[in-house]
């Protein structure tokens, strides 16, 4: 005799989602253009067509980046869908989750992560510095100079190199 068991409704899962692109850990400069393509299926490998897929973009604690939160596609008859999204060219340098959403509970959802790089713009400053470091170099040069000049102009003798 069985006591104190509940049932609860199953749902069958139907399919998967599958990202195709981008790979597993691919890396991206923040403000670069990505492309994001998958594939819905049945769990036998027949395509799964006419699927709402929501594409997210989480950060490291699961919260979605506005911008790419919930973009949407339908697959086709034969599974594909696709997106194109930029990533915003202010997203802090690390690791996201890409998740695809299946709208359907009964397929599961694909999430890959991604590494998100903040490109290198310090460029403009280092070419300043450098100018700025070189002026001053030639400045105490000129001073130098001018220095042995007057120097040797007071003593009666030519100037040494």
């Amino acid at each position: 005799m069985l006591v104190g068991l509940a049932s609860f409704p199953a749902t069958a899962q139907q399919g998967q989602v599958l990202l195709l692109s981008p790979r597993s850990g691919e890396s991206f400069d923040a403000g670069e253009q990505v492309v994001a393509n998958g594939r819905v299926i049945q769990f036998g490998g027949f395509p799964l067509g006419g699927v709402t897929v929501w594409l997210r973009l989480l950060d490291s604690q699961g919260r979605g980046i506005p911008v790419l939160d919930a973009r949407v596609s339908s697959s086709s008859f034969d599974g594909f869908f696709a997106f194109t999204f930029d990533l915003p060219a202010d997203l802090v340098a690390g690791t996201y989750t890409l998740l695809a959403d299946a709208e359907s509970v009964e397929i599961f959802d694909a999430q890959i992560p991604i590494t998100v790089r903040t490109p290198f713009r310090g460029v403009p400053i280092l070419a300043t510095l450098s100018f700025a470091l070189g002026g001053a170099l030639a400045a105490v040069g000129v001073v130098v100079f001018l220095r042995r000049i007057g120097r040797a102009r007071s003593s009666g003798r030519p100037p040494s190199a």
